[in-house]
């Protein structure tokens, strides 16, 4: 069960895990906020990938030679609310840029420009 919390409403609602593979939109069933499209995204592929894990381990077990995994519940949303001000504080823009999880810690992947070899020419 994924549990979403609305910031903007303080709406909680809950998504089954299996359920997510599908989703395509997630809004807040109270105001209507739109989670964001790369997240849905990200969520689904989590999903998917879970749900392919499961089924390598079922086709791949034999007796006492075989795993389970299970998801474990974690009651604190993550990230927490943005702060009224904090997009005012110093360093917020490099901040925003970085993963939330410290041993991720490195900017996201810069899009990549074609460059033609004729712009080196002098």
């Amino acid at each position: 069960m994924m549990k979403f919390h609305c910031h903007r409403c303080e709406e909680t609602f809950r998504i089954e895990f299996q359920n997510l593979y599908n989703k395509v939109f997630i809004q807040c069933p109270n105001c209507a906020l739109e989670f964001p499209p790369d997240a849905v995204k990200a969520l689904r592929q989590f999903s998917e990938a879970y749900m392919d894990t499961v089924d390598i381990l079922k086709k791949t077990g034999s007796f006492k030679e075989c795993w389970s995994i299970s998801l474990e519940g974690n009651s604190t949303p993550l990230p927490g609310p943005i702060n009224e001000f904090e997009h005012v504080s110093f360093g917020y823009e490099k901040e925003k840029e970085q993963s939330y999880w410290q041993h991720r810690r490195k900017p996201y992947e810069a899009k990549i420009q074609n460059i033609d070899d004729g712009e080196f020419l002098l």
